[in-house]
Parts: structure tokens; sequence; C-alpha cells
């Protein structure tokens, strides 16, 4: 298959041109693409294919940028939700329900620390202590299953400031509950929560339930 044509200067096909001024035309080109011998026509359909074939740069692997215009802006601005350190966005598919940014960050910001004060009336840390950050107390449950009745004191750090005076009779159980937005606040970050039980009593079963605030 011969791939050149003669052209006779002064006669032929007219062939596609521009005027740019001047007297000046330039030659309109169609581009094609494909393996030799063929010629496949660039259309929106038919994208003019871009390889890499080098390696990739050092560093960020980032080639180009990318331009999002503000039209398309203005609807993530109305749904997007914060975004916690070490989280990932995931698509879905389509016919899967959605799940709500806020609520897998709620989640992941909670806990719940159980602990057993053995016949002691020494501190005890039952929530432990989170660098640069609150843990606030929504929920606790104290279950006093031994026979002596005990007053349990409750402090936002060691030796710290009483928070709470949570009275417990003998083979009973107390405690209180609140949205996790109404927790009982830690004055300073990084710091454990204790209770400290007034006598000496079997075992006072401690479970706490807090959530994790900046």
């Amino acid at each position: 298959m011969a791939d050149n044509i003669a052209v006779t200067p002064g006669t032929g096909a007219t062939v596609a041109a521009d005027d740019i001024g001047g007297g000046v035309l330039v030659q309109r080109i169609k581009p094609t693409f494909g393996a030799d011998g063929t010629a496949t026509d660039v259309s929106g359909s038919n994208p003019l294919p871009i390889v890499q074939t080098g390696a990739l740069p050092t560093g960020t692997n980032t080639i180009g940028t990318v331009n999002i215009a503000a039209s398309q802006l203005a609807p993530l601005a109305t749904t997007a939700q914060p975004m916690a350190t070490g989280f990932q966005l995931v698509g879905l598919p389509t016919d899967q329900p959605a799940i709500s940014v806020r609520e897998v960050i709620a989640r992941a910001s909670k806990g719940v620390t159980q602990t057993t004060i053995s016949a002691s009336t020494t501190e005890t840390t039952i929530v432990a202590a989170v660098a640069s950050t609150f843990v606030d107390i929504y929920g606790l449950i104290l279950a006093n299953t031994g026979s002596t009745a005990c007053a349990v004191t409750l402090k936002d750090a060691t030796a710290g400031t009483t928070r709470a005076k949570i009275y417990v009779p003998a083979g009973d159980t107390r405690g209180f509950m609140a949205d996790a937005g109404s927790a009982m606040q830690q004055a300073v970050v990084n710091n454990n929560w204790t209770a400290t039980c007034s006598a000496s009593t079997a075992a006072m079963e401690v479970t706490a339930m807090w959530v994790r605030n900046t």
C-alpha cells in the first residue's frame, strides 16, 4: 500500500485552509489516530488516546493539573462533610443506601471502658487519657456486687477535680446516661478519668461510655 499521494500544483481537489490575515493561509488538518494503515477520526466518542510511556517523575507523581468549574463545586459546598484524619472517601453502588459520613465519624470517636474495682478504696483509672484530646463521659454504670454500700467519687484526672459523687447501695446499680453532645466535660486534655470508692466492697463494676472531643 502506497502511503504518499502525488500533488500537481495548480490542479487537484480543494484543500481546507484558514485565512489568518495578510494573504496568509494555514492549512486545516483533521486529526486522526491508529496503527499503520488505519485512520480513526478524533471525536467525542473516540478521543485522542494519550499513553504514559516514560517513568513518572519522583515525588508526588502528579502530572499536570485539573480545573473544576465553579458550577460543579457549588453542589459540593452544600453536601460536603468534615473528615477525620485517617478516613478516606469511597463511592457506593447506586443501588446501595447512603451512609452518613457524620455517623461514621461520630461512631469512631466514641468508646466504652469497663473496670472492676475489687475491695479497694484506692483511686482507680476508669478511662485512659488521649493525647491532645478531651475525653468526655456521657454514660456511667456503677454495679455494686458486694455487701457494703459506698459512694463513688468521679474525677477528670488523677487527684484532680471531683466531677460527681454517686451513692451505690449494696447489691445495687446506679449511674447516668446523657446524649453524647451533653457529656460531662473534661477540664484539661490528655487526662484520664478515675473512680474512688468510699468503702471497700467486694467489687464495684464500672462501665464508662465516653466520647473524644478536640
